[in-house]
């Protein structure tokens, strides 16, 4: 009774403090400040950047498509006439890129008040498929193997190997974008925040908190992104720079088309059935419905600017789940792979 009395208190206490979280905090000007957008071209950066326009702040977009991207920056001026907003085309995982994105910003801003770390890609296959596991390459590892192994790791066996070399281009991918990129880009940016006393907000994944089936890689990355930024807040925090990080579940947008670890082919036929009926991506396991709107991921995103939010959870259920996970993870790791079909 006393233990049940214990979870209970605890599991309300939490979701008590997430939904009191910035409601005593004064809220920072966003009118007129500064603010740099990566993955702008579409999704949750273009809904937060017509966001941010809407509440007056000035812009610099950048993201790869430079016809799209020009599209949404068009769509801010129409918002607000009265902003100023640039852009910068590149694929952000080039250093050259980063470089160019923070000197075109202080070229046309004074200073960048908040940086926000979109861009970002998926992976929707597991392990398994990925290392393209199947009978043919489940073996019984005995003297009898031995043989067989040997011609294995000198490629002359018909039986087929784990292609681990395929696992290791995704998760290279993965890596570059999700993780190796945001920490670049933001570094490059650091001195400027920390004279403006600005904040960075980093659009992650409940899946860097909670793992799932067919996202192991993607998992990785976002575990790796909440780790470092959740450590760079406590070292910022002594220059009053804040660090928000987002993190949503499934959002309603098109980034599984591109997952790091699909075929060319695949990509492509899920494109083309997208276009043509309007369904797309039901292969891939996940949500099929309760889909989160980039819309609402942009208020929440905008909002955790204004209020300094370290952590932002959305829906409210994945608030839950979070305490869930640490006290029942059992059945939090159920409900996963009930999710993507593992059960």
């Amino acid at each position: 009774m006393e233990l049940t009395t214990f979870f209970v208190t605890a599991i309300s206490s939490t979701v008590l403090y997430f939904m009191l979280q910035g409601s005593f905090k004064q809220p920072r000007k966003i009118h007129r400040k500064n603010v740099v957008i990566s993955g702008a071209s579409s999704g949750i950066g273009k809904e937060t950047a017509l966001e941010f326009a809407r509440q007056g702040s000035n812009l610099v977009l950048t993201a790869r498509r430079q016809d799209v991207l020009n599209q949404v920056a068009e769509e801010c001026r129409s918002i607000n006439k009265s902003i100023k907003v640039i852009t910068v085309v590149g694929d952000v995982t080039d250093d050259l890129v980063q470089k160019k994105i923070l000197s075109d910003s202080l070229a046309a801003f004074s200073s960048i008040d908040f940086l926000v770390l979109n861009a970002g890609a998926i992976s929707v296959n597991s392990v398994e498929t990925i290392l393209d596991i199947d009978n043919q390459n489940i073996q019984k590892f005995d003297e009898s193997s031995k043989k067989e192994l040997q011609q294995i790791s000198n490629g002359n066996s018909s039986v087929k190997a784990a292609n681990v070399d395929n696992l290791n281009s995704a998760l290279s991918k993965i890596m570059d974008i999700n993780f190796h990129a945001p920490v670049s880009l933001s570094s490059y940016f650091l001195p400027s925040l920390i004279s403006s006393k600005g904040s960075i907000i980093v659009v992650s994944s409940m899946a860097g908190i909670i793992g799932a089936p067919t996202r192991s890689l993607y998992s990785a990355s976002k575990f790796a992104l909440n780790g470092y930024f959740h450590s760079l807040r406590m070292e910022m925090s002594r220059h009053n720079v804040n660090v928000s990080i987002i993190c949503p579940g499934t959002v309603d947008t098109q980034l599984r088309l591109s997952a790091v670890d699909l075929k060319p082919s695949e990509s492509k036929n899920d494109q083309n059935v997208k276009a043509n009926s309007g369904a797309g991506m039901d292969s891939i396991s996940g949500s099929k419905k309760g889909k989160l709107s980039p819309e609402k991921c942009a208020k929440h995103i905008v909002n955790a600017a204004k209020y300094n939010h370290d952590l932002v959870c959305i829906p409210f259920k994945f608030k839950i789940s979070v305490y869930l996970n640490t006290l029942f993870p059992s059945f939090v790791d159920y409900l996963a792979k009930k999710k993507y079909g593992y059960l």
